[in-house]
Order: structure tokens, then C-alpha cells, then sequence
């Protein structure tokens, strides 16, 4: 499996999560805004955007690296939205 098949698989998984049936509107609201998150080769950034960049990472493995740390964030999102903690993004 080549590394853009491996990222593909990863942005299908991503998908997946943010469609889970057992989120809330406000919680699906902020899944889609971390897969939308996404890497780009035009203006490439460490993930969250910090401008730092090792010119030795290739923008696959960039890329990836990106979609791994979006799905962690929406599954926080997942257990969050299930356990009833809304407070949380509420700021209460």
C-alpha cells in the first residue's frame, strides 16, 4: 500500500467518525470542522499551522501525520459528545 493510499484510508475513517449517528449537532459541527482541517502542499505547516517545517518530512508523510491528529481530535469530540459533556465546548 503506497503512503497516498494509507492517507486515503485515513480521510475514509476521518469521514466515517464525523458521521457517527450518536453525535450531537453542536459536537458534528465540531468534527467536521477538525476534518476539514486538512494539509496542503501550497501552503504546507506543521499541524495546527505553526509555520515550522522539516524539508526532510515529504508532504505525504505531512499530510498523514495531519489526518492521524484530526482523527484523535474527532474521537475526543465522539467521547465527549457520548459521556454527556457538553460544558466542554460550552466553556461552563
Amino acid at each position: 500500500m503506497s503512503w497516498d493510499d494509507a492517507n486515503y484510508k485515513l480521510q475514509l475513517d476521518l469521514d466515517a467518525l464525523v458521521r457517527d449517528p450518536a453525535l450531537c449537532s453542536k459536537c458534528k459541527d465540531q468534527a467536521r470542522r477538525w476534518r476539514d482541517m486538512q494539509y496542503s502542499v501550497l501552503r504546507p505547516m506543521e499541524w495546527p499551522g505553526t509555520p515550522l517545517m522539516d524539508s526532510r518530512t515529504s508532504h505525504s508523510d505531512r499530510e498523514r501525520d495531519w489526518l492521524r491528529k484530526n482523527i484523535e481530535q474527532v474521537q475526543s469530540i465522539i467521547v465527549v459528545c457520548r459521556a454527556h459533556n457538553h460544558h466542554e465546548w460550552d466553556g461552563s
